[in-house]
C-alpha cells in the first residue's frame, strides 16, 4: 500500500510542477517552490527526482511513451489514421483538457531547455523513438492503400507536429 501513496504523491508532485511551470515559467520556479505547493520537504522531492532537470525530463518522458504506446496500440490494431488523432490527443497524462497551460508550459520548457544541453541531449533522443513510431503508422497506412506517397510524407509532419505540441 505505501508504494501507491508514494507513486501517487510523486505524480502529484509532477502535476503541481506542471501548473506552476505553466503559470510562472520552468527557469522561475524552484524546487522550494514546488515542494511548498505539493505541502511536502524538499527532501522527499529530491527523493523522487535528482533535480529540476530530472523533474521535467521524467515529465516529458512520461508523456512521450504514452503517445509511443498508443501509435503502437493503434498499430497493432490497424486502426484507421482518424483512430490514431484521437488516441494521440488523448494518450498524454496531463493537460489534455486545458491547452492553454499545455501551449504555456511547452513555450517556457522550449526556453529553459535551449540553454540546457544536457537536457535538450535527453529530450532528443527519447523524440527520436517517437518519430520511428510515427513513421511506422503511416507506413502501414501507405501500405494498406489507406494514403498516397505524398499524404504520407505530410501526415508524417502533421503528425510529428501535433505530437511537438503535446509533448
Amino acid at each position: 500500500m505505501a508504494k501507491r501513496e508514494n507513486k501517487t504523491s510523486k505524480e502529484e508532485i509532477k502535476l503541481k510542477a506542471f501548473e506552476l511551470m505553466a503559470k510562472q515559467g520552468v527557469q522561475s520556479v524552484s524546487m522550494r517552490q514546488i515542494a511548498d505547493a505539493c505541502g511536502v520537504s524538499k527532501p522527499m522531492l529530491y527523493y523522487y527526482f535528482k533535480d529540476k532537470d530530472d523533474l521535467l525530463f521524467q515529465m516529458i518522458k512520461e508523456r512521450v511513451d504514452a503517445v509511443n504506446k498508443s501509435l503502437k496500440q493503434g498499430l497493432n490494431k490497424d486502426l484507421s489514421l482518424q483512430n490514431i488523432f484521437e488516441i494521440l490527443f488523448n494518450s498524454h497524462s496531463f493537460g489534455a483538457s486545458d491547452f492553454k497551460k499545455t501551449s504555456s508550459f511547452l513555450i517556457h520548457l522550449s526556453v529553459y531547455v535551449r540553454g540546457n544541453k544536457s537536457l535538450e541531449n535527453k529530450l532528443l533522443n527519447i523524440r527520436k523513438e517517437a518519430n520511428k513510431s510515427i513513421y511506422d503508422v503511416l507506413n502501414l497506412q501507405y501500405r494498406k492503400g489507406r494514403l498516397t506517397k505524398k499524404n504520407k510524407e505530410t501526415g508524417y509532419y502533421l503528425i510529428l507536429a501535433i505530437f511537438s505540441f503535446l509533448s
